[in-house]
C-alpha cells in the first residue's frame, strides 16, 4: 500500500480503483511469486478485483466524510449544517404563484398539466407546473 493515501499535512488523497488493484497485484506477486495467475478469469484475480472495488467504495466514503467538513467541498445536508455555523439558513420550500401568457395559433389546445420552463440558466431548467380546473386551455390569439 502507498503511504501517500489518506490524510496528510497536504490534505486527503483517495486512491483510485486502479491504484488499489495495482497495489494488490504487486502484493500477491510478493506473496505467491511472480508467476502467479492474476488474470480476470483466475480465482485470485477475480477475488482481488472484487476486493479492490469494495475497498475503493470505502475510500470514496472516507473522502466524502473528509470533504463534508469544509464549506467549499461539502454537499447536501453537510453543506446546510456548515452554513448554519456562519448564519446561513436554506430557503424554506414555499408554494409559488404567478401568471403566464401562452400564445400560438387560434384553436390550439394546451393540455391541463402543461409545464412551462424558464431558460436553462444553471445546470437544469427551473420548472413550473401550470394547472387549470378545465381539461384544456384554448389559445385565443397569436
Amino acid at each position: 500500500m502507498n503511504e501517500n493515501w489518506g490524510l496528510s499535512e497536504h490534505g486527503f488523497r483517495r486512491p483510485s480503483y486502479n491504484d488499489l488493484l495495482d497495489a494488490y497485484e504487486i502484493r500477491a506477486k510478493e506473496l505467491f511469486g511472480v508467476g502467479i495467475n492474476l488474470t480476470v478469469r483466475s480465482p485470485l484475480g477475480i477475488f482481488i478485483r472484487i476486493f479492490a472495488w469494495f475497498l475503493s467504495l470505502t475510500w470514496q466514503l472516507a473522502e466524502a466524510v473528509y470533504n463534508s467538513g469544509f464549506i467549499d467541498t461539502a454537499a447536501g445536508v453537510s453543506l446546510a449544517r456548515l452554513g448554519a455555523f456562519i448564519g446561513i439558513r436554506p430557503f424554506i420550500a414555499a408554494k409559488a404563484k404567478g401568471t403566464i401568457s401562452v400564445s400560438g395559433d387560434i384553436g390550439t389546445s394546451v393540455p391541463m398539466a402543461f409545464i412551462p420552463t424558464t431558460p436553462c440558466i444553471l445546470e437544469r431548467p427551473r420548472c413550473l407546473r401550470f394547472m387549470k380546473n378545465t381539461a384544456f386551455l384554448n389559445i385565443l390569439s397569436r
